[in-house]
């Protein structure tokens, strides 16, 4: 799960008053939170084993975190982070999806499909095209010696083309 912060921030008065410590304090545990689905709540033992308590006493001080029994909430991380119950919800989405793909995946390695099938599910390919919209193969013409053998561009003494 991503943290998520506004651009500006660190134009917040609240984050100039509590430092550039302290911010980066703020910034680390809200990593921790988003990790652990915590809605904002930081241990006192997360925050005291990242920072100072100093550091965390500048943040409660300015109004960054509050404290609780237990550890201290960041009033803000629900401005802009989702509830865990929207982050759950959303990953058992995606392993859901993701788990009907497989499936079908698997169904499809079983019946024998690949890539060669076309758009109708036939097994066999389309035939060639014959007659005026035919494709011929590509002829190389054989190499002049004037031009670079691979690329067949001429190449002047200054190697640009």
């Amino acid at each position: 799960m991503a943290y998520l912060l506004d651009d500006d921030w660190d134009n917040d008065p609240r984050v100039s008053r509590a430092g550039t410590a302290a911010f980066g304090l703020y910034t680390r545990c809200g990593m921790w939170a988003a990790r652990h689905l915590t809605d904002g709540f930081v241990p006192t033992e997360i925050a005291t084993t990242y920072g100072s308590r100093e550091w965390v006493a500048k943040l409660v001080d300015v109004g960054l975190w509050q404290t609780l029994e237990h550890g201290f909430q960041m009033p803000d991380y629900l401005d802009r982070n989702p509830r865990a119950e929207v982050v759950r919800k959303r990953r058992e989405q995606y392993a859901e999806r993701q788990r009907r793909w497989r499936a079908k995946q698997e169904e499809r390695k079983k019946r024998g499909s690949n890539a060669s099938h076309n758009a109708s599910g036939n097994a066999a390919p389309s035939p060639p095209l014959k007659g005026k919209g035919a494709r011929r193969p590509r002829v190389v013409p054989p190499w002049c010696q004037r031009c670079h053998p691979d690329t067949r561009m001429y190449v002047t003494e200054d190697d640009s083309y």
